[in-house]
C-alpha cells in the first residue's frame, strides 16, 4: 500500500515562451500568472511522518529556486526542478508535482 501526503502553494510570478508560436506571439512577453503547484510524496506510516505545513513551506520555497533565473521555463521544468529540490531531502521516495498557470492549465511530472 502507497501512502502519500498532498500539499499545495499557490506563488505569484511572471514568465515568457520566447518561442511561443506566431498565434500566440504574446506569450513571448513576460505575462503575469499565479501558479499554484501541487506536490505529493510518499510517506512510511499513517503517523504524519512529514508534517504537512512544513512540508508546504518546503515545496514553496522549492517552487521559488526553481524559479529564480528561469523565467522561460515550462510547467514540466518547474515540476521536474521542484521534484529534485525535494528529492535531495527525502532521497528515495516516489513523488508527483503539477504546476499551473492560473488553475487552468499545467503539467505533471513525476518520479520513477
Amino acid at each position: 500500500m502507497k501512502r502519500c501526503i498532498i500539499v499545495r502553494a499557490r506563488v505569484e510570478g511572471w514568465h515568457k515562451w520566447p518561442e511561443a508560436p506566431v498565434h500566440r506571439a504574446y506569450l513571448r512577453q513576460l505575462h503575469h500568472h499565479y501558479f499554484r503547484v501541487e506536490f505529493e510524496i510518499e510517506v512510511k506510516d499513517e503517523g504524519r511522518e512529514i508534517e504537512f505545513h512544513d512540508f508546504r513551506k518546503m515545496v514553496k520555497a522549492a517552487f521559488e529556486r526553481a524559479w529564480v533565473g528561469n523565467q522561460t521555463g515550462s510547467c514540466e521544468t518547474l515540476a521536474r526542478t521542484v521534484g529534485e529540490h525535494i528529492e535531495e531531502a527525502y532521497p528515495g521516495r516516489w513523488w508527483s508535482c503539477r504546476v499551473w498557470e492560473d488553475s487552468e492549465c499545467g503539467a505533471r511530472v513525476e518520479s520513477e
